[in-house]
């Protein structure tokens, strides 16, 4: 006769805490679930994006800086490549330079240093150039800058690379001349309306409030402004330079006038 031995039961106390035991586990850990997940969505949500703030911008609309700069929508600031939204910036033909950075919790800074036009190009279609001779498109047409007007370059279209720097080498050389006068010579540039080259490479200025020309010959340009410079304060509260109707600086060691007849 086999003699089998019967399992011990345990005490139905102890099986009833077991069950509670596993009970409270059970619950706890959805517990701890649910308030790390709380937790967690609050601290992704703390570091989402929710304000760009953008300083240095004179002639860009803020809309256009935020299309250019690329910011992917509900972005959290401390996943944001900072150095390929600067490069998405200086793309833009405008911006000569951007600075961006992170405000915690939750704001971009971009600090905006735009290109500032010096003088038109007379060309189909217009447009602008810096001191730098970088090209810059015109916006809708419009003619937003007073800023004189170069005229009687080379008109090829390839010359003239939107964003980048102009090919001409003899825009290049008005450029200068044009900031060599902005500088050293403002009041000069404020009442410029034109910087002409005519068929001999000479250069002619040609003053806004009357038609006042001012000869510069095609060699030592800038020596010419700084001649003229001087020439001024000579005639000055005598005579202005739109009392003359040209003032020729083409001739060594001399100016040629020519009085307008009604002074």
């Amino acid at each position: 006769m086999v003699n089998r031995k019967r399992k011990r039961q345990l005490p139905e106390w102890i099986l009833t805490t077991t069950r509670w035991l596993l009970g409270l586990l059970i619950v706890g850990g959805f517990i701890s679930l649910s308030v790390s997940a709380f937790f967690w969505a609050r601290f992704t949500d703390h570091y989402t994006l929710k304000q760009i703030k953008i300083t240095g911008n004179n002639y860009l609309e803020r809309d256009e800086i935020s299309k250019w700069v690329q910011i992917p929508p509900y972005a959290r600031i401390n996943s944001l490549n900072l150095t390929i939204l600067r490069t998405n910036l200086e793309k833009h033909p405008y911006i000569k330079a951007a600075r961006i950075s992170r405000d915690f919790p939750s704001t971009i800074k971009i600090d905006i240093f735009e290109r500032k036009p010096i003088a038109y190009i007379d060309h189909t279609p217009y447009y602008l150039v810096d001191d730098e001779g970088i090209i810059l498109p015109l916006k809708e047409g419009i003619f937003d800058f007073d800023v004189p007007t170069l005229t009687g370059f080379n008109p090829a279209d390839e010359l003239y690379p939107i964003g980048e720097k102009c090919l001409s080498k003899k825009v290049q050389e008005a450029v200068e001349i044009m900031a060599e006068i902005k500088n050293l010579y403002p009041k000069l540039y404020d009442n410029l309306a034109e910087l002409k080259i005519n068929i001999g490479d000479e250069y002619i200025l040609c003053l806004s409030k009357k038609p006042t020309k001012i000869y510069l010959g095609s060699k030592g340009v800038l020596q010419q402004i700084r001649l003229l410079n001087c020439f001024e304060r000579t005639i000055q509260g005598l005579r202005s330079l739109y009392d003359y109707t040209y003032v020729d600086l083409r001739y060594d060691r001399q100016i040629v006038i020519k009085e307008r007849k009604n002074v």
